[in-house]
């Protein structure tokens, strides 16, 4: 019926128609593909809705892990800069304590160095007055020495004086005389004079060239020494007589070769005094030489005790 009625119309209506048709078809073919474009976008979206709220549930849980990281590292910041404060403080109060040690130790050395240098000037002070009061000794002693030695010479050349005088024994020189009131104050070299004419010329001559020899030796050792004859006293003895012998015969040689050995003794030891008794071997007694036996012994004595203890006194 519709054909039939499609047949009915005309021409123009059926080229429109016709038109129409294509029309919807191109429209619908058209629509038909936008449609397919649509739903294929869509789905895009949705996978990227699907993506997007993804990303965005994996960005807050990386914004939660992030802050709880960075929770916990400003814990152990706040816990590293307390026990970074409990060590600097700790260390600062062992510095303060090593500087007050430390001030105490140099205070204490600075005081033991003052009292060390106190007592160092004191013994220096010591020291330098012990110093000069022994170089005013020594110049005490050196002073003494060289009047000593002086003395010594002087006396050793009056001993030679002695020697060269005549020896007869019937000198009138040698005559003794007697004691008068006056006489008492008479000096020692006088005395010694007298001793020396009272003395035999034999015994004379051997202690007074004992005593030469004891003071050569001490003005060549040194004017402190004492001198004295050594051990072998009996040869150098006979050894003084036989050159006496050879003296009273004109023989110089005997003189000069025939001294007494001497030596020089520690300070301790002094020259021993002669006894009363003693005589050297070879001399006449005292009943055979003549009217002054008696005197001759005792100023010999008395001679040789003043000579040597004169010696042992410097």
């Amino acid at each position: 019926m519709m054909s039939s009625s499609l047949r009915a119309l005309p021409i123009e209506d059926k080229t429109r128609i016709s038109n129409l048709l294509r029309e919807y078809c191109t429209l619908r073919t058209d629509n038909e593909a936008q449609k397919s474009l649509v739903e294929e976008k869509t789905e895009l979206c949705e996978q990227l809705t699907r993506k997007l709220q993804t990303a965005k549930e994996q960005a807050e849980s990386d914004a939660k892990l992030a802050a709880q990281k960075l929770d916990d590292a400003s814990q152990r910041i706040s816990e590293l800069e307390a026990q970074l404060a409990k060590a600097d403080m700790a260390s600062q109060q062992q510095l303060q304590a090593a500087a007050a040690n430390a001030d105490n130790q140099v205070l204490a050395v600075r005081e033991e160095c003052i009292r060390r240098i106190n007592e160092i000037n004191a013994q220096n002070q010591q020291l330098r007055s012990t110093c000069d009061r022994l170089s005013e000794q020594l110049k005490d002693s050196y002073n003494r020495a060289t009047t000593l030695e002086l003395e010594n010479k002087e006396l050793a050349e009056r001993l030679e004086g002695y020697m060269e005088r005549p020896r007869r024994r019937g000198h009138p020189s040698r005559i003794p005389r007697p004691l008068g009131k006056g006489d008492k104050a008479q000096s020692v070299a006088d005395d010694r004079s007298d001793e020396d004419a009272e003395t035999p010329p034999r015994l004379r001559h051997l202690r007074q060239r004992q005593i030469v020899d004891i003071m050569r030796n001490r003005g060549r050792f040194g004017s402190d020494d004492s001198a004295s004859v050594s051990s072998d006293s009996e040869k150098s003895t006979s050894e003084s007589e036989s050159d006496y012998s050879d003296e009273e015969h004109g023989s110089s040689r005997g003189r000069e070769e025939a001294r007494p050995t001497v030596r020089i003794p520690s300070p301790q030891r002094e020259l021993p005094l002669p006894e009363s008794g003693s005589r050297v071997e070879g001399t006449q007694t005292a009943q055979h030489r003549g009217p002054w036996a008696a005197s001759e012994a005792s100023a010999l004595d008395d001679f040789d005790a003043k000579v040597l203890a004169m010696l042992n006194g410097r």
